[in-house]
């Protein structure tokens, strides 16, 4: 991939951050989503003396359900991929971004060499916008490339000593 207008081979890709919304793109879904998750609290309301088990059963729904009916930002940067979505953060570092595997609306980074039993298992999947998904994509490839290159180094958590 050659570099964008006004830089050089040497400079590393631009960052990026975008945000996807499934729940807003999906208003069906996420009405009868909610309607099953009311059905689930409603019956655990309805177990045994357990007053509560419906709160736990609301929390362990909405945890679960987070990155579909809330925002998720991602984020590519000198240090890897991140997502957010309420309090949850997840971070992949370009060194461990072995794969990439594109479907239509998403990418999944996986740290495992290819065919690896495990490797649906593992790894970070980048929701993509319905819009510019091409430049995203282009911003991907560009950063794994770009460490894979050794054109840059990761910088080394807080502590961690260097092999000598």
């Amino acid at each position: 991939m050659s570099p964008e207008p006004g830089l050089s081979a040497e400079d590393p890709p631009r960052e990026m951050a975008w945000t996807v919304h499934l729940a807003a793109r999906q208003p069906r879904r996420a009405a009868v989503t909610c309607l099953v998750c009311a059905l689930v609290v409603g019956a655990a309301s309805r177990v045994g003396d357990l007053p509560l088990l419906p709160f736990a059963a609301a929390l362990a729904l909405l945890t679960t359900l987070s990155d579909f009916f809330f925002p998720v930002t991602y984020r590519l940067d000198a240090e890897g991929v991140a997502s957010t979505c309420l309090t949850r953060r997840r971070h992949m570092t370009w060194p461990q971004v072995r794969h990439l595997y594109v479907s239509s609306n998403s990418v999944r980074l996986s740290p495992l060499p290819k065919g690896h039993r495990l490797e649906h298992l593992r790894g970070m999947i980048v929701l993509l916008p319905p819009e510019g998904q091409e430049a995203i994509l282009e911003g991907l490839r560009a950063w794994r490339d770009w460490y894979r290159s050794g054109r840059a180094t990761v910088p080394k958590p807080e502590g961690q000593v260097a092999n000598a």
